[in-house]
């Protein structure tokens, strides 16, 4: 069985998975500028598909009642942050989003469209990211038409730098979006058959130009937890029962092996190692940021157990803390911190656990295996990144993060269906 019954038509879910993605990558542009409004429409398309498909609203498992959880505890701390309103509206948008995340575990149905426009939304970044080597004035025209001017002046300014946003006002998000594709292409790879097909040769070569994308924006964080996510799965495979899972693993070895020796010998990669050199000797492993976490640590011993309110941060010291382990400590104390590393811990372990199990026991069809890596991926990339950036608090990151952890949670209802049908 595949995952999506293609003689299914579901138009309502591939638009709430369009209005989805769309928002998480092209709603910084000047004529949208929401963090809400396609989120919203999305939802309002996801909550109508559900009706009228007279499916059971919540199963309240473990794991979503974690994530609940997590929502009220944005929702109270709102109402002693220093922006009541502001925090308010995080909190919402949070909310609404766990509220997705459980309503998308009832079916399989949307993923093949979250996989699809997921990889066409983020192929566009790529794109633009290595057009910008062979047109830069394209790409910089293409910038003034269609960001802020706010986001214009930084990505002109990261530009000067050497830094490669593409078409984003900040290299972080574009470094994002880049590993969005790659992970997806990954994933695609990894399982593919070993006969070397048209198909499995333009992976590869889809793959080979967004890991160029990605070092071409020589955002470290990211590179750094791309490169644990891909040694977690080569752990996973490599000690799985099967032969057959054991031979992907070789494969992701030897590709891991021959494209670092590829792209060791560009001077692209040689700029990204420069950097990483410079901060060693410099002894600047928190790149500045020092200051920022002393406040927020600050901050923190002053209410530590239920901290100084979500979103409190950045209207004290005028940013965000970039991590968001300190950040979570700082606005919502002991209390926030414990809930949200049970519901982040619940998800990967969940997540560990069943693919562990799966490819040891050999029961899941390539494609869902597929998914199962792919949102393995994605949250670790999500936890990575948080030490020195603020996923949590940026829908760009913390939307594909909650969305792809149901992934997981819609197979297991899938097969935990199959199973009481049969």
């Amino acid at each position: 069985m595949t995952i999506i019954d293609n003689n299914i038509k579901s138009p309502l879910l591939r638009l709430s998975m369009i209005f989805l993605t769309f928002n998480i990558f092209f709603g910084y542009i000047a004529l949208i500028q929401s963090d809400i409004t396609f989120l919203f429409i999305g939802f309002i398309f996801l909550l109508i598909w559900n009706l009228s498909a007279s499916r059971t609203f919540f199963k309240l498992s473990t794991n979503n009642f974690l994530w609940f959880i997590c929502a009220i505890t944005f929702c109270v701390s709102s109402f002693y942050a220093v922006d009541i309103f502001k925090s308010l509206k995080f909190s919402a948008i949070f909310s609404l989003v766990i509220i997705m995340k459980t309503l998308l575990e009832n079916s399989i149905q949307w993923i093949k469209y979250y996989k699809k426009y997921l990889l066409l939304f983020s192929g566009v970044h790529v794109a633009a990211t290595i057009l910008y080597l062979l047109f830069p004035d394209l790409i910089r025209n293409l910038c003034e038409r269609i960001l802020t001017s706010s986001n214009l002046a930084v990505n002109n300014s990261l530009i000067a730098q050497n830094s490669n946003p593409g078409i984003t006002g900040q290299t972080a998000t574009n470094a994002m979006f880049i590993t969005y594709c790659v992970a997806i292409l990954f994933c695609m790879f990894i399982v593919s058959g070993s006969t070397l097909n048209k198909s499995k040769i333009l992976n590869l070569i889809y793959l080979s130009v967004s890991v160029l994308a990605l070092f071409l924006t020589q955002k470290r964080g990211l590179l750094i937890a791309n490169i644990v996510a891909v040694a977690m799965l080569l752990f996973l495979f490599m000690n799985a029962k099967s032969v057959k899972f054991k031979k992907y693993g070789i494969r992701i070895l030897i590709v891991v092996l021959i494209g670092s020796i590829i792209l060791l010998q560009s001077p692209i990669a040689h700029g990204v190692i420069d950097k990483f050199y410079v901060t060693l000797q410099q002894g600047d492993l928190l790149t500045g940021r020092t200051y920022i976490i002393n406040e927020a640590t600050r901050y923190f011993s002053m209410n530590p157990v239920f901290g100084v309110g979500v979103w409190s941060i950045d209207s004290y010291i005028g940013s965000g803390v970039h991590n968001i382990y300190i950040q979570l400590l700082a606005e919502n104390g002991i209390v926030g911190f414990t809930v949200f590393i049970f519901a982040f811990g619940h998800t990967l372990i969940s997540t560990l656990r069943f693919l562990r199990s799966e490819l040891n026991n050999k029961r899941l069809s390539i494609e869902k295996l597929s998914v199962l890596i792919l949102s393995l991926y994605f949250q670790i990339i999500f936890l990575i990144t948080g030490i020195t950036d603020n996923t949590l608090y940026d829908f760009r990151s913390l939307v594909p993060y909650i969305i792809s952890s149901a992934l997981v949670f819609s197979i297991k209802n899938n097969n935990v269906s199959q199973a009481t049908n049969n």
